[in-house]
């Protein structure tokens, strides 16, 4: 029993530092928030540019979440990040970009710690809602394939959310994933400077001067076209 609960404490321990270190869930000022929009920028060019041209013209949504970091010790670990999503709207112009938590607890036979870069590409409106609602877990719900790259890789048609990733540091064992998504309420408020929605902001409805969302924004409109 003591030994069970040192796990539980530890466990504990490990999800509050990856919730507060990994750079993503507090953003607390403008500029941290202006990196990691320009993070997600990159790891979005970095990992689009073998997928199918097909593919990226269909997708209806993008979300790109750099650094997302996992960590295990005893047993008990978690992973913990934040990205941006947008949306695709009339005439191939994408919204300004919401932020997005990512996080998970696992048990199982682990060690180590990664980091990872993730790139989702949603192609049906329904994925894309369950996200914003946060009832999404990734590898949990149906629909959710590896993307394929290269002009001639064989494309999934019922897959509703294709995903890219890279990985780097030391893992070792079995984990349950369980990735759960959900909007960013504070990131937003920080980036925005207001309490926004976050189906406002992907309608197009919330401007902002940012050239590091813009950026991402032309980013978008060149690669998904």
């Amino acid at each position: 029993m003591k030994l069970l609960s040192f796990k539980h404490f530890v466990g504990l321990l490990l999800i509050s530092f990856l919730l507060t270190s990994c750079g993503g869930v507090a953003i607390r000022d403008t500029a941290t928030a202006e990196n990691k929009i320009k993070d997600s920028t990159t790891v979005f060019g970095d990992l689009t540019e073998s997928v199918p041209a097909d593919l990226l013209g269909n997708a209806t949504a993008v979300l790109a979440i750099p650094n997302v970091k996992k960590l295990a010790l005893f047993g008990l670990g978690g992973e913990a990040g934040v990205g941006i999503l947008s949306r695709r709207n009339a005439g191939n112009d994408w919204s300004n970009p919401v932020f997005v938590n990512i996080s998970s607890a696992s048990a199982g036979l682990q060690l180590g710690i990664q980091s990872t870069d993730l790139v989702l590409l949603v192609m049906d409106y329904g994925s894309l809602d369950d996200i914003l609602s946060g009832k999404f877990t990734l590898g949990a719900e149906g629909g959710v394939a590896a993307g394929p790259v290269g002009a001639d890789a064989q494309i999934d048609s019922n897959a509703k959310i294709y995903t890219y990733s890279r990985n780097s540091g030391l893992y070792a064992g079995i984990a349950l994933e369980g990735l759960v998504l959900s909007v960013s309420d504070a990131a937003n408020s920080t980036f925005y400077g207001r309490e926004v929605d976050a189906e406002e902001v992907l309608r197009g409805d919330v401007n902002i001067s940012s050239n590091a969302a813009q950026d991402f924004r032309d980013t978008l409109s060149r690669v998904m076209r």
